[in-house]
């Protein structure tokens, strides 16, 4: 064999491959090999898609509805019938939604509202009018019913930052670039008191459930309380390490519930003793979207690789985490029921999800099923799932708060 390969003579290459030709005596043998190019396009185009896994769940949930914005998403309102969605962004005004059906939804601009001109939007509790907090420092209220009128409240700002509406409606809170909070009377349309704030830049604002307290969130990682009735001076009841993008009230009251970019845990707060109550684990990544299901049983938070976490707050603390957006989940509002969550991200995507579908929820929550302080305690304070405060281990990456918030 030796002998016969020594007088085996190769010949040519070819464009097509490589052409080996060995020729002894009488014989003749030619063998063809593919080009390196072509051997690529066979392992990439054919071999790689028949073995590569899939990681698309079947079983995972639906959104029932998914409705769009022409980039990301700045802020996200549903109206406590859940009847209307109103969204903020960046390239276009301010788009509203009604709800025609159980998954068709018409949308349409608010008359007055500039392409960019709104960062932050709220419905009114009864639904009559919207909120929008613009980047000239005005705050329009729209009317959505006939017998309200536009009003235009004017802070003398740069930008309103946040907003929220008090529950009954008669008082509405901003947050300015001037790192100022005032309390608006809307039913004579001043400004009632303005808030002390040290902190910087505000992200987020919510009302206690009675009305009679307002927390605020921001840039220093702070979570600041103020008693609505007392001084204008807040007291500082906790922070975290970076910048604070989302709080939420338990709907009970009592207790509050944050988020730091850089530590990937949601922190319990009192609003009466202070201090830390407990840490519920979150994800590996820095979390910019929370809200309490109206029962107080679930906390949806949403994080910045665009998957929401439900997690069960009474029982053995069961979670469901679901993939919903490309980028940032920048909002997350939960139906009056309970029985749907909207979520939101910068990729321009709106959906509704049914919780029905996740999992953790066979259906809504029934209106006269009470879940109170009491409920809070027995089941996110005593939780398996909840941390205590020297194990809590610090996220192995962070980034700078002007980098990664909603802007």
């Amino acid at each position: 064999m030796v002998w016969w390969l020594a007088r085996a003579r190769i010949a040519r290459k070819s464009a097509a491959g490589l052409e080996c030709r060995i020729v002894h005596s009488r014989r003749c043998l030619a063998v063809r090999v593919p080009s390196p190019l072509g051997i690529s396009f066979l392992l990439i185009c054919v071999v790689l898609p028949l073995c590569w896994p899939d990681d698309e769940d079947p079983q995972a949930p639906r959104p029932q509805a998914e409705l769009r914005v022409s980039s990301d998403v700045k802020c996200l309102a549903i109206s406590r019938d859940g009847r209307s969605l109103a969204a903020s962004s960046w390239a276009q005004p301010v788009v509203l939604w009604r709800r025609q059906g159980w998954s068709e939804w018409r949308p349409s601009l608010l008359f007055g509202q500039e392409t960019s001109g709104a960062r932050v939007v709220a419905f009114a509790p009864d639904g009559r009018s919207l909120a929008c907090g613009n980047l000239d420092g005005t705050v329009v209220v729209h009317p959505l019913a006939a017998e309200e009128r536009l009003r235009i409240l004017d802070s003398g700002s740069l930008e309103v930052r946040a907003l929220a509406f008090s529950p009954d409606g008669r008082t509405l809170a901003t947050a300015t670039s001037d790192s100022g909070i005032r309390i608006w009377n809307l039913e004579r349309g001043g400004v009632e008191k303005v808030l002390r704030n040290d902190g910087g830049f505000v992200n987020a604002l919510v009302f206690s459930p009675d009305g009679g307290k307002l927390v605020a969130g921001g840039e220093d990682g702070g979570v600041r309380l103020w008693t609505l009735s007392g001084s204008c001076e807040g007291e500082t009841i906790g922070r975290h390490e970076g910048v604070v993008l989302a709080i939420a009230y338990h709907p009970r009251g009592g207790r509050i519930a944050s988020a730091g970019t850089r530590e990937g845990v949601v922190r319990l707060w009192s609003d009466t003793a202070g201090g830390n109550q407990g840490i519920l684990p979150g994800t590996s990544e820095a979390i910019c979207a929370l809200a309490f299901a109206p029962d107080g049983a679930l906390l949806a938070l949403g994080g910045e690789h665009g998957r929401w976490t439900l997690c069960s707050l009474v029982g053995d603390g069961a979670r469901r985490t679901i993939e919903a957006h490309q980028g940032w989940v920048k909002c997350l509002v939960f139906s009056s029921d309970g029985g749907t969550l909207v979520s939101a991200g910068n990729d321009g995507c709106i959906k509704l999800w049914r919780l029905a579908e996740v999992g953790l929820r066979d259906e809504p929550p029934a209106a006269d099923r009470p879940v109170g302080a009491a409920g809070w305690e027995r089941g996110i304070l005593t939780s398996p799932t909840l941390l205590p405060e020297r194990s809590r281990r610090p996220m192995a990456s962070s980034r700078e708060p002007s980098s990664i918030g909603p802007s």
